[in-house]
């Protein structure tokens, strides 16, 4: 994920967040289906660094469509019921998978690849149906003009990316170890 969100950035920043949110989670599904028809550990491991790259094209316009034209107490508010929601899951999931693989083997990747492309397919239904989602080009103009203008932003980002980044990598040697 984290090489992904480094060395795709420019080809996803050329993205609408739309497409890109509906076509990575269409992606997550097939990468997912495709784990169940391998039965190479070494394949297996090739799909795990595709899902990777895949899901820096989700996770990314998703934080920006989740803080976009929001400030102070209403992206706290955001981002507080949004975190909550992935840390739910992110607690749940592990003992959902547990009890699915002990009826069969494959039915966690049967099961995610359901919800892939069951969101999926929300996420389709909400572009084509939300005229609010058809207007999501306020990245794309944001740095066109802050391109050409003086850097307005805080200088306490950088650290807070570095708390970031060392947070998620803590993070995902303790989720993949435990």
């Amino acid at each position: 994920y984290m090489v992904g969100c480094l060395l795709l950035r420019p080809f996803s920043k050329r993205l609408l967040p739309r497409f890109s949110i509906l076509g990575a989670t269409a992606l997550m599904a097939v990468t997912v289906w495709c784990m169940l028809l391998t039965r190479a550990l070494g394949w297996l491991f090739v799909l795990q660094c595709c899902l990777g790259l895949v899901v820096s094209f989700f996770w990314p316009p998703l934080m920006g469509w989740l803080s976009a034209n929001v400030e102070g107490a209403q992206l706290n508010r955001a981002m507080g019921w949004f975190n909550i929601s992935w840390s739910t899951g992110s607690i749940i999931s592990p003992l959902l998978a547990g009890r699915l693989s002990e009826m069969a083997i494959e039915l966690p990747l049967r099961a995610a690849g359901i919800c892939f492309l069951a969101a999926a397919c929300l996420i389709l239904g909400a572009v084509l149906t939300l005229s609010s989602l058809a207007d999501d080009d306020h990245m794309h103009t944001a740095e066109r003009s802050a391109s050409r203008g003086k850097d307005g932003g805080t200088p306490l980002r950088f650290p807070a990316w570095m708390g970031i980044f060392t947070s998620y990598v803590v993070l995902s040697v303790m989720l993949n170890v435990f």
